[in-house]
């Protein structure tokens, strides 16, 4: 039907790789200025917060499968199947509006700043319908023209194929912690207030 779609963005990527960068320089320059029995101590308040950057900007994830959306922010990860999905809207970020209830995604943030300028939505990227695997840097408008393409294709699938991926389980949304995220920043947390005691 279509390939399973990846949207992820670009300039949040670049943006945590860089306050790692940051963070690591510190990091060094806090050991050596301070030496080691003293520069320690700063390192839980550094990785801290560039942990939360990398939070904020690398995790944040939006695959699209045959079978389900499955959205990945900070703290959760939420599973759509295709059945439960109605649509998406855009409202200071994107939503996807299930029969459950509304989501809001973090991984297609709207533009505000290019907005301001430029009134003009950008245009869907070429979407290769044959590939097997296509990765793209959405803003909000072009996450829920694409979802709204996806959604047409899924109601043009031949019942029989709906059913049969179906028939694996009864579709519901599942949302789940992302406990590795939480682990991470919650020790983080607790070495930082060690460190201040």
């Amino acid at each position: 039907m279509h390939p399973i779609i990846t949207v992820q963005s670009s300039l949040g990527r670049i943006g945590t790789a860089v306050v790692m960068i940051l963070a690591t320089v510190l990091s060094v320059l806090f050991l050596v200025s301070d030496g080691i029995q003293t520069g320690w101590t700063a390192l839980p308040f550094i990785w801290l917060i560039a942990d939360l950057f990398r939070l904020m900007w690398w995790v944040p994830r939006l695959v699209i499968t045959e079978s389900e959306i499955i959205a990945r922010n900070m703290w959760s990860t939420i599973r759509i199947p295709w059945s439960l999905f109605g649509s998406a809207n855009a409202n200071l970020g994107l939503i996807l509006v299930t029969d459950d209830g509304d989501y809001r995604v973090s991984a297609a943030q709207p533009t505000p700043i290019r907005d301001t300028f430029n009134r003009e939505p950008r245009p869907l990227p070429f979407v290769d319908l044959s590939a097997k695997q296509l990765r793209f840097s959405l803003d909000t408008n072009q996450a829920r023209e694409l979802l709204t393409m996806l959604r047409e294709i899924h109601d043009e699938t031949p019942a029989s194929v709906r059913n049969a991926a179906e028939a694996l389980g009864a579709p519901a949304i599942s949302r789940s912690p992302n406990i590795l995220e939480i682990a991470v920043i919650a020790v983080l947390a607790a070495l930082s207030v060690v460190v201040v005691l």
